[in-house]
């Protein structure tokens, strides 16, 4: 009975420790979007006049959104990539720290119509 007890605290010990040994801490940055690469000349393609569908088709789901009854406001964040060129993954949300953060800020009419961009790209 002691020895089946000294080898189940033996598994259980080894799992527990083991378990707590070999996680590795994630750096700190903020959340980024899943599949949310975008780049430069997708930003080109967005242009006054273009109905809400559209852009939300070619530059994804916003960081922010805000509605009204006069239209809404919808917001990107991005960071750069490392691994391409004029390449940017869009953050789900506002970051703290906005240096190195480029944005893109459109303004739709009640309609849906975009009536004007903003953006640092």
């Amino acid at each position: 009975m002691k020895i089946l007890n000294i080898i189940l605290f033996y598994l259980v010990y080894t799992i527990f420790f083991q378990g707590c040994a070999s996680k590795n801490s994630p750096t700190a940055g903020p959340a980024v979007q899943d599949n949310s690469d975008i780049r430069t000349i997708e930003v080109g393609l967005v242009k006054e006049g273009d109905k809400k569908i559209k852009v939300q088709a070619l530059l994804g789901t916003p960081s922010e959104e805000t509605n009204t009854q006069d239209g809404s406001t919808m917001t990107w964040w991005f960071l750069p990539t490392d691994y391409q060129k004029n390449s940017y993954k869009t953050l789900k949300e506002k970051p703290q720290n906005l240096e190195g953060v480029k944005y893109i800020k459109l303004t739709f009419d009640g309609k849906g119509i975009l009536k004007k961009k903003e953006f640092d790209m």
